[in-house]
């Protein structure tokens, strides 16, 4: 973990007090003091500077106190929030008592909202050039801006894995982003016929996507129940995601949770792996990508909450913007020990499904770019991500659907 550094004394701030919460449960002061001066940085940390970041939390309702006990509110939705930002921190090795310094995230809101220049930001922040320049650097050194043009300075925001937690805790919005980054519309769905055609053009795209041989005459045998040359294992991950997708149909009006999460889960992976509808809390992998999965209980629990509120918080937002960044995170986050692949795509479904978009599918044979965007959004931005899903999309349904309207 990280803390602020001040003339050589590490300054406790109220973000390192939640985290030592979270670890401990429910604790009396007294013991709770003692544990934070087990940990080396902070032994030297008075009672009342503790008490201090404890009534901080208090008043933000991230933390209860009942019966002389502290503990972490489950029942705040913001928690979630914030731990996930701060875990997603730690997992990429970032300092998040920086990032979640004022100056710097009023900078990054400021840019995320149009503000690119350095005139604009300090008269947004009413800061000095050097203070200015300083939250700036932090911020390009973290991956969080890039720069447009160096003289005059010209700054935008990198939306990636790391910053969508950022900006999902500081609440931002993304209407300027949209609007400077415009998406072609998509047809809404309405017709029976066309659904159906959607399954089966969705299960050959994720399936094949995770390796199943099948073409999409072979997925259209296995789903009228005729023979054909796929090892049943192969077979059964075509029936599978079937059967997923008729019950995200049932689920398509509703808000997405982890609750329906994970049955869709338990129908996509049956006789598939032994865990069904439950996270993996182990060491997982990502082929081919050098991103290290979340393996323990309090990241990944955290981060898929933080998802979750994510999709409900950013509902008024355009769905071809949201959904690829919901594909993203939930990919990233890897809850599963298998089947994290189609459940993003199948949660990329869902939210274009509540506004009557249709499934989300693209060529399988272009997997390789697909997964090299992932990449790109996970480690620098996800703009070209966001524009593949939706270019691709687009171009296999007008490919193999003549009927667009009822």
């Amino acid at each position: 973990m990280f803390s602020l550094i001040y003339h050589g004394m590490v300054k406790l701030t109220e973000y390192d007090v939640l985290l030592k919460l979270c670890h401990a449960g429910k604790i009396d002061r007294e013991s709770f003091i003692k544990l934070v001066r087990g940990d080396a940085r902070f032994e030297k940390i008075t009672s009342g500077l503790v008490y201090a970041r404890i009534r901080v939390l208090k008043n933000q309702r991230y933390v209860l106190e009942k019966c002389g006990l502290l503990e972490v509110n489950a029942d705040n939705s913001r928690l979630w929030d914030m731990l996930a930002f701060i875990y997603w921190s730690i997992l990429k090795n970032r300092d998040y008592n920086i990032l979640l310094g004022k100056g710097v995230s009023t900078l990054f809101g400021a840019v995320l909202d149009g503000k690119k220049t350095l005139n604009d930001l300090m008269g947004q922040l009413k800061k000095s050039k050097p203070t200015t320049l300083r939250y700036v650097h932090i911020l390009l050194e973290n991956g969080f801006l890039s720069k447009v043009k160096e003289k005059p300075l010209i700054l935008e925001v990198n939306i990636n894995d790391h910053t969508l937690y950022y900006i999902n805790h500081l609440e931002l919005s993304f209407s300027e982003y949209e609007k400077e980054h415009p998406l072609e519309p998509m047809f809404e769905v309405h017709s029976e016929k066309l659904m159906q055609d959607l399954i089966r053009l969705h299960t050959y795209s994720t399936t094949v996507t995770e390796g199943n041989t099948a073409i999409e005459e072979d997925v259209q045998k296995v789903l009228e129940n005729r023979p054909v040359k796929l090892t049943p294992h192969e077979v059964i991950e075509i029936v599978n995601t079937e059967k997923a997708l008729e019950r995200l149909l049932q689920y398509s009006k509703d808000d997405v949770s982890e609750e329906k999460l994970l049955a869709l889960h338990a129908i996509l992976m049956n006789n598939l792996v032994d865990k069904l509808g439950e996270y993996y809390y182990g060491r997982k992998r990502i082929i081919g990508s050098a991103h290290k999965p979340p393996d323990s209980r309090e990241v990944v629990d955290s981060a898929v909450k933080a998802l979750i509120n994510f999709i409900r918080k950013y509902a008024t937002s355009n769905p071809l913007f949201i959904a690829p960044l919901a594909h993203l995170m939930f990919v990233s986050i890897h809850p599963f020990q298998d089947g994290n692949g189609r459940m993003a795509r199948l949660l990329h479904s869902w939210i274009l499904l509540k506004k009557n978009l249709p499934l989300f599918a693209y060529d399988p044979d272009k997997r390789n770019q697909y997964f090299n965007l992932l990449e790109e959004a996970r480690n620098t931005d996800s703009m070209e991500f966001i524009k593949f899903c939706n270019s691709e999309h687009k171009k296999i349904m007008q490919k193999h659907i003549k009927t667009h309207t009822q």
